[in-house]
């Protein structure tokens, strides 16, 4: 991957910046979405740190789900080499959710918090994709979920056929539906092909006094090492498949 990605403060007012005047849209089946911003580059085009743009959403209906709420980016970082219209770029966009509410027939959701997103397509036909963030709570009608300190990686070779992958992911959970804080992590990178379930990898979830480690077998097969009272020992192993474990 090409490593020249870059970091950068917004810039200072003495940088010349364009601002995006509000402009209201109306959605398809009721409502309205109003896009501002400010971009220091309009023409070439291309981004700058600190350029933001910013979606409110006031009852939004596209005729599956109706969005209510506020939706922030900020450019964190754009690399030199990057060219928008070839589609090739490092790009990492910071996303703050206040008050953001997606409602449908099967639920409702309303999530606040921010998520980093990095997207590198310099090495195409190699795709990188990174998300963390510091703090983002979901709640919906099956109780409320809140993520901390997490991070997720994801690439992808996609130029050759099968297009392997390696995934990787950590962070804490706390949600209305478990008892306590847990942990989780990958301690082996999950590996696999295309669409298909990971052929290696581990994940472990950890809680107060109490463990479980998901081993990959192959992409069919998994099994889930249970330590049921936090003293380093397996108690129990659950021998399953993919399958049935993402029906749970």
């Amino acid at each position: 991957i090409d490593g020249s990605f870059l970091t950068s403060s917004k810039p200072s007012s003495s940088n010349a910046s364009i601002p995006i005047p509000p402009a209201d849209e109306e959605c398809p089946a009721g409502g309205t979405m109003t896009l501002s911003g400010d971009i220091a580059d309009p023409l070439t085009p291309t981004l700058t740190p600190g350029d933001f743009f910013n979606l409110v959403y006031v009852a939004c209906d596209d005729g599956f789900a109706v969005v209510d709420g506020n939706l922030f980016y900020e450019v964190d970082a754009f690399s030199n080499d990057s060219d928008l219209l070839a589609g090739t770029y490092d790009l990492s966009m910071s996303a703050t959710f206040t008050d953001f509410q997606i409602m449908t027939t099967e639920d409702t959701l309303l999530s606040n918090g921010d998520v980093t997103v990095r997207l590198n397509t310099l090495a195409a036909p190699i795709v990188v994709t990174e998300t963390s963030g510091a703090s983002l709570t979901v709640d919906g009608d099956l109780g409320s979920q809140t993520l901390t300190n997490f991070a997720s990686s994801f690439w992808q070779e996609t130029g050759v056929q099968p297009s392997p992958y390696t995934q990787s992911s950590s962070g804490t959970l706390s949600s209305t539906l478990l008892t306590g804080v847990v942990s989780y992590t990958t301690p082996v990178d999950f590996t696999g092909f295309d669409a298909d379930y990971p052929g290696t990898g581990e994940f472990l979830v950890t809680g107060v006094n109490s463990s479980a480690r998901l081993v990959v077998v192959d992409n069919v097969n998994i099994n889930i090492e249970v330590d049921s009272d936090g003293d380093g020992v397996v108690d129990e192993t659950i021998v399953t498949t993919w399958a049935e474990f993402a029906a749970l």
